[in-house]
């Protein structure tokens, strides 16, 4: 029974689920431990299952020159969440049998799904495992703790999925021949039904171009990639892969913008056919976002982020004007009841003669889960009463800097909350305790509409920028890697319960630093929904 049947320790161990190893943020997990004993067993302190949640990542990095130039591999780990908990209490002596321990526990709702990937010599790896085992206590420095372990695959929990449209403004863009013979220009504006889209769902793209330049517009072309970025020990390293792709060639584009006076137009004439074409939908491609597409990820060791690169296909060594919009990835979700394929539901076999003592199921609740290392005890119900409610903004950020759980959190302060007292600091503490990137859009409209409907009247433009001054700079090390992507997001979804847009310009613009790739085009996205 399982694989740590030993004669030498005396016991064997197994972990039994009654759904399987596939999982759901937030569903309540059964399964049954399995333990044979071989012998007598003192000097034991307790059984105990162990939920873990483990950030693996592996970097390339070389050394030296020449022939002297080696190329080595950087391991690291990190634990997201670790509990800890204590099935049966032994006193020191357990005797020899057969026993079988239920147990029942509430997986948090705000883990991310597990994955893995890799590329350019690293990996990068989130997984979830359940492990049963027999503590012993610690003799001459050695730990006997006999164990048994299951990795489960971990899916996203179903939650509404907000629609955040982006919009590009019209942007003049100059088009040369081998990188220095001007052709002329062309104007390219760019729309996206939502940036914020899940796994197997489809986006609708529309644009519009006026070609004001001697090169053709041969296609038009839609690409989605997924930069992966991970360290280990304090090497870090890179790549990028293409999701999905969608093209409309020459013959299958319905028209490129005419612009009216045979072209004698001015600029905001021209920027307002275009804008009045982005409106009306005229040009649209689609994009469906692939099924084992990566979800977006910000951990300590690793980040996934997404992007949608709409660009012109001009003739060749001609340049191809692009528009590049962030996107945040959301993991699948089940849409209904039904179960999802298992994966090795059945871990081992019983023995013929097996009769064991079976005792009762043991509840676990996750509302007293914390960040960390966590030693849980039994409850008999599954949501423990309710500490007595603290409007302060502390008792906000304790309980965040504290719980896993961060939506729950959240939505129940603002219903009692000192909402007025919020500062642009505050935002920036809150927004910084948020680990899962996709309940940033969600964390930030529960906010929003809490302060719209309140004496406040709204949120600030500086109380957004805190939001975004939260988001993490780890990986800006080269300018193809920006934290823009979450700073879209977080303004995106604020941009309705905004109360001072004519501020955004002025507050928004020192966080898009120049030097970035990616700053340009974010900045625009956001200052069109603020205009």
């Amino acid at each position: 029974m399982g694989n740590n049947a030993s004669v030498e320790s005396g016991v064997a161990m197994a972990i039994s689920l009654k759904g399987g190893t596939s999982i759901y943020a937030g569903d309540v997990l059964e399964g049954t431990i399995y333990c044979e004993l071989f012998k007598d067993i003192v000097d034991c302190d307790y059984i105990y299952l162990q939920f873990r949640g483990i950030e693996s990542t592996t970097a390339m990095y070389e050394k030296g020159t020449g022939k002297h130039r080696h190329v080595y591999y950087a391991n690291e780990s990190y634990d997201i969440i670790q509990v800890n908990y204590i099935i049966h209490q032994c006193h020191n002596n357990i005797k020899k049998g057969q026993y079988e321990f239920p147990f029942s526990i509430h997986i948090p709702n705000s883990l991310s799904p597990s994955f893995s990937c890799a590329g350019a010599g690293c990996e990068a790896k989130l997984q979830y495992k359940l492990e049963a085992g027999l503590h012993r206590k610690v003799v001459a420095g050695w730990n006997w703790d006999v164990h048994n372990s299951v990795e489960l695959s971990m899916y996203a929990r179903n939650v509404p999925v907000p629609i955040i449209p982006a919009s590009i403004e019209p942007e003049t863009m100059r088009i040369k021949y081998m990188c220095c013979i001007n052709k002329g220009n062309m104007i390219f504006g760019s729309k996206l039904s939502s940036t914020v889209v899940k796994q197997n769902e489809g986006i609708e793209i529309n644009y519009a171009v006026y070609n004001n330049a001697s090169a053709t517009v041969k296609a038009i072309a839609a690409i989605s990639t997924t930069t992966v970025r991970v360290e280990a020990q304090r090497h870090r390293g890179s790549w990028q892969s293409t999701s999905a792709e969608t093209r409309i060639n020459k013959n299958d584009l319905k028209h490129v913008t005419k612009i009216p006076n045979g072209g004698s137009a001015d600029a905001n004439e021209i920027n307002a056919v275009i804008k009045s074409e982005l409106d009306s939908r005229v040009n649209k491609v689609a994009l469906t976002i692939p099924a084992n597409i990566l979800p977006t990820y910000r951990g300590k060791l690793i980040a996934v982020e997404s992007c949608l690169r709409t660009s012109i296909r001009t003739p060749f060594c001609v340049d191809d004007p692009s528009i590049e919009i962030p996107l945040t990835i959301v993991g699948a979700t089940k849409s209904s009841d039904e179960p999802v394929a298992v994966k090795n539901e059945k871990h081992f076999d019983l023995p013929a003669d097996w009769k064991a003592k079976r005792f009762d199921e043991i509840n676990f609740s996750n509302s007293g889960i914390k960040k960390g290392k966590n030693d849980m005890k039994p409850t008999s119900a599954v949501f423990p009463p309710k500490t007595p409610v603290d409007p302060s903004i502390k008792s906000l950020i304790d309980g965040l800097t504290s719980c896993v759980d961060e939506l729950p959190i959240v939505s129940e302060w603002v219903t009692y909350g000192d909402l007025s007292a919020l500062t642009p600091d505050n935002f920036t503490e809150i927004f910084k305790h948020i680990n899962n990137p996709c309940n940033y859009s969600i964390i930030a409209e529960i906010l929003g509409k809490a302060m719209q409907e309140s004496s406040c009247g709204g949120v600030t433009c500086a109380q957004i920028a805190g939001a975004m001054a939260a988001m993490p700079n780890t990986f800006m090390v080269s300018p193809y890697s920006s934290d823009y992507i979450l700073n879209v997001t977080i303004a995106t979804a604020f941009h309705s319960s905004c109360k001072d847009r004519s501020n955004a310009t002025t507050v928004f613009e020192p966080l898009f630093r120049a030097e970035f790739r990616s700053a340009p085009c974010s900045l625009k996205q956001v200052l069109a929904l603020y205009s």
